[in-house]
């Protein structure tokens, strides 16, 4: 089987946070996530918590009565309902949902696991069609592409051309290239703006691990 077809096996999402419900099964027919109350923990805030579980911040603020400046308080308790309709499966492979920003996982035709996503901006935005995975990376140095080095430089900001793995390299750890040149699912070094529209046009996660199985 070519690899192209394999595609993507598995995919598991790293948190320090056990049994997040964005990434539970559906417990309804065609909806995944749920409903269930937060314990906020020293360090939260509203936008990492509606980051972490794929819910807009205004939404969450709504359905909570909070009003700005949103300030949490350990041990605050957060109503938060991630409930997700479930778009038409594939016998194999990734769906990700622009306004719902939102990436699914199938395998065998059923959901493996749901995640929220940050997408691009409205200005740079996020290709759709059908795409390959062509390859998949770790630790890789990031070579800045010269229409963002173009951006820096409008910017008035250093023009950084090359980012080497750790910390400070906004690809994460693992990276998924597409068949599509300069588009990729991967990790990210900045997880407050997963549930946004902030990219240059890839597909950004938390922290994640890949792993495949078969040969091509």
């Amino acid at each position: 089987m070519p690899f192209r077809h394999v595609c993507l096996l598995l995919l598991v999402l790293l948190s320090a946070n056990q049994g997040v419900a964005s990434t539970e099964l559906p417990t309804l027919p065609g909806v995944t996530g749920g409903e269930f109350t937060y314990t906020a923990r020293k360090g939260d805030s509203l936008a990492s918590i509606s980051s972490r579980f794929g819910v807009l911040e205004k939404v969450l603020a709504r359905d909570n009565g909070l009003r700005p400046p949103y300030r949490l308080k350990t041990g605050d308790r957060l109503k938060v309902d991630n409930r997700h309709l479930i778009p038409e499966a594939l016998p194999e492979g990734i769906v990700i949902n622009i306004p719902q920003r939102m990436l699914f996982l199938f395998r065998d035709a059923k959901l493996a696991a749901s995640y929220p996503v940050a997408l691009g901006r409205h200005d740079w935005q996020t290709p759709t069609g059908s795409f390959f995975v062509a390859q998949l990376e770790k630790n890789k140095t990031w070579c800045v592409p010269p229409s963002i080095q173009e951006e820096m430089r409008r910017a008035g900001k250093p023009v950084i051309t090359r980012v080497p793995p750790g910390p400070d390299n906004p690809l994460g750890e693992y990276a998924l290239r597409l068949a599509r040149e300069g588009y990729l699912i991967h990790g990210t070094n900045r997880p407050y703006g997963i549930g946004m529209r902030v990219t240059h046009g890839c597909v950004r996660l938390r922290t994640i691990r890949w792993e495949v199985t078969g040969s091509g």
